[in-house]
């Protein structure tokens, strides 16, 4: 049996590093601005999902919230979720990746008629 030991530092706090953390990822925050349809926004208003989010009403009832936070495969996976309720704005890096993945989920249903 190993008897290597880690020493937790004196000032660490789990807390405080993951405030800024989407979900359960923490890596770099990244500034995101998102649109949601009229009908997800009274979602949005009920709940806090960054400490430093501000949201935007349009006048047609959707919204944009903007956040700065970390876990970027989470949120790109939550704005999945949505489907077409949901546009991600900003960042372009990451919307560029949404677009390549989307592309290709829809490759796989060529030929597929509505």
């Amino acid at each position: 049996m190993k008897e290597d030991r880690f020493d937790e530092p004196e000032d660490f706090d789990p807390d405080d590093m993951l405030e800024g953390a989407f979900g359960l990822i923490f890596d770099e925050p990244t500034c995101y601005r998102i649109w949601f349809s009229a009908d997800k926004s009274r979602y949005f208003e009920e709940r806090r999902w960054s400490a430093n989010q501000e949201i935007t009403h349009r006048e047609d009832g959707s919204i944009e919230l903007a956040m700065s936070t970390s876990g970027k495969f989470e949120v790109k996976r939550w704005i999945f979720s949505f489907g077409p309720e949901a546009e991600l704005l900003e960042p372009e890096s990451l919307r560029h990746e949404i677009r390549s993945e989307m592309a290709m989920v829809l490759s796989k249903y060529e030929g597929y008629r509505i």
